[in-house]
């Protein structure tokens, strides 16, 4: 398994990476995210001035200190290592995508959860293929509020044709025929599946309307060390290696190729079995 460098650059067909600003990744961050940033920063101020300001036990200044630092460390983390993933990696050059998608894919089906930066890169790092966009929509279960805020900031900012080539789909239920897709991208959406029975019910979808031999390419956050030092006990939102392996073995996918894009994030490149010959 090899880490992804920052030579992996775009060059002809990098102008999905030049659309986007250079601080634009970390901002949608904070912009789908702020109460908890607003929370974070609260509790660091008030430990830090309580401790300076309020008579109170060595002791307990000490954890007040202690409680304001990791506050303010894990605010800064965050902030640091996803301008790191969504504004300096290679994640958003998408060379990634060319290159582990198969030989000259004619259809592919990109899957996100309310907020797509990624049809519009594909379509240029793919030309030749015709590009489905599928939503995972199912707002009685993907209830989380950052969610909500990514569709709204979406449909403010998204060209029409994006959504009118967007479907609204639930997991369990991809409106695409058998053996019909050549190669499906799920980019940092799958783990807002919350439910495992969900996500086993979508990578068995995901099987189906893949052709044989044809890649399902997952991109993810893992429930990782690196994630818990950078995000603290928010790192429990990602789920683990052993999660997606498992699924998509669940799903009879085979695992062809596994990468690193930052110690963050995980490329995994499964395969949908050729039939063997009898």
């Amino acid at each position: 398994m090899s880490n992804l460098s920052a030579s992996d650059n775009l060059t002809a067909t990098g102008a999905a990476a030049n659309v986007r600003g250079p601080f634009e990744g970390v901002l949608n961050v904070v912009r789908f995210n702020w109460p908890l940033y607003l929370v974070g920063a609260g509790i660091a101020l008030a430990a830090v001035l309580g401790a300076i300001l309020i008579p109170l036990q060595p002791w307990f200044r000490a954890i007040m200190f202690f409680g304001g630092g990791a506050a303010i460390y894990l605010l800064t983390s965050s902030l640091i290592v996803s301008h790191v993933i969504y504004d300096r990696s290679p994640l958003y050059r998408f060379q990634w995508a060319g290159r582990w998608a198969g030989e000259s894919p004619r259809r592919i089906v990109n899957i996100h959860s309310g907020f797509d930066e990624s049809s519009t890169a594909l379509r240029e790092v793919l030309p030749d293929a015709k590009v489905q966009i599928l939503e995972l929509h199912e707002p009685a279960r993907m209830t989380e509020p950052s969610i909500a805020r990514a569709r709204r900031h979406q449909q403010r900012i998204a060209p029409p044709w994006l959504d009118e080539m967007t479907s609204k789909v639930t997991p369990d239920a991809l409106p695409l025929a058998d053996d019909s897709i050549d190669a499906a991208f799920a980019i940092l959406a799958a783990h807002e599946v919350r439910i495992a029975e969900d996500r086993r019910k979508l990578f068995g979808e995901i099987a189906r309307i893949l052709c044989p031999g044809g890649r399902f390419i997952l991109v993810e956050h893992l429930r990782n060390p690196a994630n818990f030092i950078a995000f603290g006990p928010q790192f429990v939102h990602f789920y683990s290696r052993n999660t997606w392996l498992n699924v998509a073995q669940s799903a009879g996918l085979a695992l062809i190729h596994e990468d690193r894009i930052t110690p963050f994030i995980g490329l995994f490149v499964f395969e949908k079995p050729k039939p063997t010959a009898s």
